[in-house]
């Protein structure tokens, strides 16, 4: 099989569940030097740990997948913990094979850190096969990139606006120059040109001299 991919020229290589243990296999793909990506479905950490050494061996381009081998998933068994603790074992990129019936899971994996997310697709549910009934039609598939595509935006690094709008400090000016100066004095306004960033608890308050006309 990998023979033939080549010829194709495959760009990558997934390891699907049922497959992890057969490291001939995994050895031949990892000399192709291409990405590959682990599913860890039917996998115990022994396993996947062999797995993820054989590849290293040859390179380092490997994410691994959350992954629980149920068809459908129900949400009690998806396990997204362990993408943290795969991701502190192996020092890689970790990533999600979704099985359930929603995108719920698909979608939080994304708060996570997963940088792969792996849905099964099929032209209609009313095709022939174990998978059909429970995978994405192609309709459903467009809309799942596209609201993946938003929530991916929420977790960027966050950006302080700081010329969004805030209230300025003005003075309430009595008809003396001498007076004392309190906090009932002072008001607050928005969009205006007054004291800017002004702290109450920073100033403190007593007698000003006010030069009406002069600006300070």
């Amino acid at each position: 099989a990998v023979d033939l991919l080549e010829k194709i020229k495959c760009p990558f290589y997934k390891v699907s569940s049922f497959e992890m243990n057969d490291l001939p296999l995994i050895k031949k793909i990892a000399k192709t030097k291409k990405p590959v990506l682990l599913s860890s479905g039917m996998s115990n950490w022994k396993e996947l740990d062999d797995a993820v050494n054989t590849i290293q061996n040859f390179h380092n381009n490997i994410t691994v997948l959350q992954c629980t081998s149920e068809y459908p998933c129900s949400y009690e068994n998806v396990g997204l913990n362990i993408m943290f603790e795969m991701k502190e074992r192996y020092q890689l990129p970790v990533g999600f094979s979704d099985h359930t019936l929603t995108n719920y899971s698909a979608f939080t994996t994304v708060v996570f850190g997963a940088s792969v997310i792996e849905k099964h697709l099929t032209f209609s549910r009313k095709m022939y096969g174990s998978d059909a009934k429970h995978s994405m039609e192609p309709e459903d598939l467009s809309k799942f990139c596209k609201e993946l595509g938003i929530r991916s935006i929420f977790v960027l690094p966050g950006i302080i606006n700081k010329n969004q709008s805030r209230k300025d400090a003005f003075l309430y000016l009595p008809e003396s120059v001498n007076y004392f100066l309190s906090r009932d004095k002072l008001c607050m306004k928005m969009e205006a040109q007054g004291f800017k960033n002004v702290h109450f608890t920073d100033y403190t308050f007593g007698i000003a001299t006010i030069f009406i006309g002069e600006k300070s």
